[in-house]
């Protein structure tokens, strides 16, 4: 019995260190979804409240926030980031706002892993739809 427990860890070792990189690439995709439900949100709270509203990259690229695109303006929602995930800061692209009709600037935001992964997240002008492209 000891046996075939010492042989159910080995395996387990062994087995474990290989779904990391799936579990990073997994956690990867959520993020952006996230982001991705967050951009919808600011828009639909800008036909709402015909008011402006914006998501922005805060702390780094280590989080991400919703408020009303004003100067001391409300906050609606703040999300800080998997330790393992960061916005990609070399695009210069911290903020992407919405108008009092829903429709959004041209914005784009990258995220990636410690694995070197990305993904990309943009709002395309006119039709306000979010994209989301892997760019692994």
């Amino acid at each position: 019995m000891v046996i075939v427990l010492m042989i159910i860890g080995i395996f387990s070792l062994m087995v474990f260190p290989a779904y990391e990189g799936l579990y990073d690439k997994i956690l990867l995709e959520t993020t952006a979804n996230k982001i991705k439900s967050s951009l919808l949100l600011a828009q639909q709270l800008s036909l709402n409240e015909s008011m402006l509203y914006c998501v922005e990259i805060i702390n780094e690229g280590r989080g991400f926030r919703i408020r009303e695109d004003k100067f001391q303006g409300k906050v609606i929602f703040v999300e800080k980031l998997n330790k393992k995930i960061k916005f990609d800061l070399v695009i210069h692209c911290y903020k992407i706002t919405y108008s009092r009709k829903g429709v959004p600037n041209y914005g784009k935001f990258i995220i990636s892993n410690e694995e070197g992964e990305k993904i990309k997240i943009e709002t395309l002008i006119g039709t306000g739809r979010v994209q989301i492209t892997k760019m692994y």
